[in-house]
């Protein structure tokens, strides 16, 4: 299992406001919100990212990629605040492409936020949660959440075990975790939601609701002390199977 690092951006509200000089326009005291995209949609090409009319990322995402900046290992990008239009396009089309999904969403002033790009070409939709960066009260533990992003799972919900390796073999289990395109109006508040956890390896299983019955298992699975961790289920159409991905934020 890859995991996408996301270091911190802090935003110097100076330095946002000298970028917008450079497009001739003034703007003093300007409230900022960080904002990271993220690829979870297989089977699409490489996307470019726009708030507005402003390209979002440096270099273009693809599958599983995200808005980093990776000369300068920056993953949250800096954008105005208030209600933003999120534009996602396809990077290889010869004249100016259609959106292929788009979304406007109210990015408050020193939030972070991570977007989730998933479903395939033709269904594609976005998810918005906003990412708490407070780190873990003591050093042995994390904070986790956990999205399912799948295509290949709308038919089931399942519940979801992560079982410590170490001893003790601590388990936390999530129940009732539906494929988000699933639902008719996706909770983006109570899913942006951390829930604490011991830090070390973890097996995690899915698993049919209420039961013991598992569906698939996903080994060595780290989750690393002091870390703000999002995971999420991606795959399992278009030639990718379905996979268990870690999406770091600190």
């Amino acid at each position: 299992m890859k995991n996408l690092r996301l270091p911190i951006l802090v935003v110097a509200l100076s330095v946002l406001g000298s970028a917008c000089k450079k497009e001739g326009i003034e703007i003093e005291n300007v409230a900022a919100a960080n904002v990271a995209v993220i690829n979870a949609a297989p089977g699409t090409p490489a996307l470019n990212v726009y708030i507005d009319t402003a390209k979002h990322n440096a270099t273009t995402v693809a599958y599983l990629g995200t808005t980093s900046q990776t000369a300068s290992g920056l993953i949250y990008n800096p954008v105005l605040s208030g209600n933003r239009l999120v534009d996602v396009r396809s990077s290889t089309a010869t004249a100016p492409a259609p959106a292929l999904v788009s979304k406007t969403y109210d990015f408050q002033a020193g939030n972070n936020y991570s977007v989730f790009v998933y479903d395939t070409i033709g269904m594609l939709k976005m998810l918005r949660l906003r990412d708490d960066l407070t780190a873990p009260p003591d050093s042995n533990s994390a904070h986790i959440r956990f999205v399912n992003l799948s295509p290949a799972t709308t038919a089931a919900n399942f519940d979801i075990t992560f079982l410590r390796t170490a001893t003790p073999a601590d388990s936390v289990t999530m129940t009732n975790k539906a494929y988000v395109g699933g639902m008719a109006n996706p909770d983006e508040t109570a899913m942006s939601a951390f829930t604490r956890v011991p830090a070390g390896t973890y097996t995690v299983k899915l698993k049919q609701p209420g039961t013991q019955t598992v569906i698939t298992t996903f080994t060595s699975i780290a989750i690393g002390r002091g870390r703000v961790l999002t995971l999420f289920t991606t795959g399992g159409v278009k030639a990718t199977s379905v996979s268990l991905r870690t999406f770091r934020h600190l």
